[in-house]
């Protein structure tokens, strides 16, 4: 609601309201996953694991991450570590995160974990092509 509320530059009670008004009108659907609530026009609602996906992405550290794995499979967590800013506690429980919802694999070396994307990553960020915001 938040990336909502911003793109539609109204405040998030103003946004609230007009999609309550929808929702009462069956014109969207809104639903949460996780700790995010998303809306949906009522004739495209996806199913529970692609919105579970889908809220997941849009984390600004998992983005980061994620964007990184596609475009470096099988980068060490290090690596990733390095070229996000992130801290290695918050780049392994993305990365964990990804692979729970089956967006990225992980395999361990000795020179470290290493990590990439699945085939279904590059689908849920092809729109995205800027990055995360």
């Amino acid at each position: 609601m938040t990336d909502l509320s911003r793109h539609a530059m109204c405040a998030s009670g103003t946004l609230y309201y007009h999609l309550e008004r929808l929702r009462t009108a069956e014109r969207v659907l809104v639903t949460t996953a996780g700790r995010r609530r998303l809306a949906f026009l009522a004739d495209a609602v996806p199913d529970q694991g692609l919105v579970t996906r889908l809220a997941q992405l849009q984390g600004h550290s998992a983005g980061i991450v994620a964007h990184t794995l596609l475009g470096r499979p099988g980068v060490r967590l290090a690596e990733v570590e390095a070229a996000t800013g992130l801290s290695r506690r918050a780049v392994t429980y993305q990365v964990r995160q990804l692979e729970r919802i089956g967006l990225a694999w992980t395999t361990r070396h000795h020179d470290g974990t290493r990590a990439g994307p699945t085939a279904q990553l590059a689908t849920f960020l092809e729109d995205d092509t800027d990055g995360p915001s």
